[in-house]
């Protein structure tokens, strides 16, 4: 989807006139797809894959929207295998201007997926570097700044223009600021082992993270910031995210791949919690008030906000009272407005 971070869209009434509006556009989208080039029709579908959540916040429940739930997800697990055989397509390529003996990005194993509190394909653990950034133990616990400094939380890093990983973005921000910037701040432990990183969670999840599967995260993200490191420390809590995801089997089919399992984080979230929870900071959680977050209390708010003429649900940081509005300090969480508010505890 194009636009904006789309959460899961505030629920409301429309008038029929709107709903009957929404019908044709998705009509339109179907002929559309079907006359598709195949160079565009994985745009179109994700056009329409996008038109029909927002259709389905419209209607109530019953058997057509459990009809259209069912078409949402073979659209998005379609758009999800195409976005997967390309960057497998170019992992290809480039694989082969290296040596043999270089390390490659490790294949999903069916028999472990089926005992995921197990670590994922877990990799012999090797002598940590000095010289390696995301284990290194200089300066732990350092949050980020909240004010105009370099390295502030509001513009360090930030959402990209049309990616739907909104309730990630706000997670990871609100998780630096509760332990510190660093993925060592915020996991119990990340070291280095075999073609990557081992690391488990404060939750007790454990996960292996190839240096291939970091790349490929941080080149589909869209990230952006002021900060290097801020912005190099975020795409890594996004990969342990995204491979959690496939763990889980996210959205129903994020086990396919780890490409799967991004597009899967990248693409809206019916849980506005799930942020938090793949992080593994699910006993940090708590359910709290707007208000509470207005005065000063560090969490997550979702509420709708107004993106390409359409009200559509968002989640957000809230910190020092504030909102983090796509890269900047934003005013107090309205209170006035149906929204969700959890705290980081």
């Amino acid at each position: 989807m194009s636009g904006g971070a789309f959460y899961a869209p505030v629920k409301a009434q429309p008038a029929p006139a709107t709903l009957a509006a929404d019908v044709a556009a998705v009509k339109q989208l179907v002929n559309e797809l079907s006359h598709a080039r195949p160079g565009s029709s994985t745009q179109t579908a994700q056009h329409l894959s996008g038109r029909l959540k927002l259709l389905r916040e419209k209607m109530d429940g019953g058997a057509s929207r459990n009809e259209l739930n069912k078409l949402i997800h073979a659209l998005d697990d379609s758009i999800a295998s195409h976005a997967a055989g390309r960057h497998t397509l170019a992992q290809r390529v480039h694989d082969q201007g290296h040596s043999r003996g270089a390390h490659h990005g490790r294949t999903l194993n069916q028999h472990t997926l089926q005992n995921p509190g197990r670590t994922y394909n877990p990799a012999p653990t090797q002598p940590v570097s000095q010289h390696d950034y995301y284990t290194t133990q200089s300066s732990p616990g350092r949050r980020p700044g909240v004010g105009n400094e370099a390295g502030n939380i509001w513009s360090g890093f930030s959402q990209g223009p049309t990616k739907g990983n909104c309730i990630t973005v706000a997670a990871i921000k609100a998780a630096m600021m509760k332990f510190g910037q660093k993925p060592a701040d915020i996991f119990n432990q990340v070291r280095v082992a075999g073609d990557g990183y081992d690391v488990e969670m404060r939750d007790g999840f454990r996960l292996h993270l190839s240096k291939s599967e970091l790349a490929q995260a941080a080149n589909v993200s869209e990230f952006k910031g002021s900060d290097a490191a801020m912005l190099a420390d975020a795409h890594f809590l996004y990969a342990a995210s995204a491979k959690r995801a496939q763990w889980e089997n996210n959205d129903g089919y994020a086990r396919k791949s780890f490409g799967h399992a991004l597009y899967s984080i990248n693409d809206s979230e019916p849980d506005r919690a799930n942020g938090l929870l793949r992080l593994g900071l699910k006993a940090h959680i708590q359910i709290t008030s707007v208000a509470n977050l207005a005065r000063g209390q560090l969490g997550v708010v979702t509420h709708g906000v107004p993106v390409n003429g359409q009200m559509v649900g968002h989640s957000l940081a809230v910190i020092n009272g504030r909102e983090e509005v796509w890269g900047r300090q934003g005013g107090h969480p309205p209170t006035n407005i149906y929204a969700n508010a959890l705290a980081l505890i």
